[in-house]
């Protein structure tokens, strides 16, 4: 499900969200039991600004966080890289490990001591 969303800021008008919104109605008809969902932020908020009719029926939304230690050994994976192996990355790709590394650091820095 987390590959229907595209990443971009137009995840919110995608053909997904706003079928999504068209048919929150049928998921009951079909599923007799709770639809739990396991999405990243973004396909949350994708949801939460492009069917809001589906978000309203909603029981409950949690948040959940790695640990810090969790989170200390994503930063060292995205950067202990040699400078060789970065040199041959394109521009974007460079600009994308870049955004994961902030995102890392900010998520880091959220955590509780």
């Amino acid at each position: 499900m987390e590959n229907s969303f595209p990443k971009a800021d137009e995840a919110a008008e995608s053909k997904f969200v706003v079928t999504l919104n068209h048919s929150r109605n049928s998921f009951k008809r079909v599923l007799d039991c709770p639809l739990v969902l396991f999405v990243p932020e973004y396909a949350l908020s994708a949801i939460y600004h492009g069917a809001t009719d589906f978000y309203s029926i909603r029981s409950g939304v949690y948040l959940f966080s790695a640990k810090a230690e969790e989170t200390e050994q994503l930063i060292s994976k995205h950067t202990t890289h040699g400078y060789l192996e970065l040199e041959g990355l394109l521009f974007e790709e460079r600009q994308n490990k870049i955004k994961v590394i902030e995102d890392l650091l900010a998520e880091y820095k959220s955590l509780p001591d």
